[in-house]
């Protein structure tokens, strides 16, 4: 049995508080029958906001949905993260799919007092949740692909920012690996960084 989920959600866009988030996603299985719950998770922690959703399906199965989250968000940067839960019938085999991990930007009433941010859509097979959307674990000789985006509130309308990525074995290697410099534009996705860790020691 395998479970996949995809999404569109728009993570370089700007969200507002206590407008309803809305997040595409697509779910996969092959199995006979069974049933599943979708999460969708907002921040982690005591302030964390968590949601699901059921599937029942016969046959193999592909359900495409918008989930609709209300949004009773602070200003600045936050976290999203949607998987699925699939049970056989037999009740007793539960398996996981991939978990997809976004971080996004509420936006201030008040333009200009949001800030900057880095924001990043990725997904993730062995659940390995990034320390940060500046900093990422990946595994030597994998190939990685990273969606990402910048966002501001500036008063500036066409607001550009150049982005240096760096490759670092640990979090206080002295000498990283400059993966390159990429330009993004507000509220845009940008180019996707692609690379395979190959750091020696």
């Amino acid at each position: 049995m395998q479970i996949n989920l995809t999404s569109t959600f728009k993570f370089y866009e700007k969200y507002t508080s206590n407008v309803p988030i809305q997040i595409p996603y697509t779910f996969e299985r092959n199995n006979i029958e069974g049933t599943a719950k979708i999460y969708f998770r907002i921040d982690d922690g005591g302030g964390s906001k968590q949601y699901s959703r059921d599937v029942v399906y016969e046959g193999p199965t592909r359900v495409t949905e918008i989930a609709q989250l209300q949004s009773e968000l602070s200003e600045g940067q936050h976290t999203l993260q949607v998987w699925a839960e699939a049970k056989y019938n037999d009740g007793n085999t539960t398996i996981n799919s991939n978990l997809l991990y976004y971080t996004f930007t509420v936006a201030s009433s008040v333009v200009g007092s949001t800030g900057k941010f880095i924001n990043i859509a990725q997904s993730f097979d062995n659940w390995d949740i990034p320390l940060s959307s500046l900093l990422l674990q990946a595994t030597q000789y994998e190939s990685q692909t990273l969606q990402w985006s910048y966002y501001t509130d500036s008063l500036q309308t066409n607001t550009s920012i150049s982005v240096t990525w760096k490759l670092e074995d640990g979090l206080e290697d002295p000498n990283p690996i400059i993966l390159g410099t990429i330009t993004a534009n507000n509220r845009e996705k940008a180019p996707n960084l692609s690379y395979v860790p190959s750091i020696y020691t």
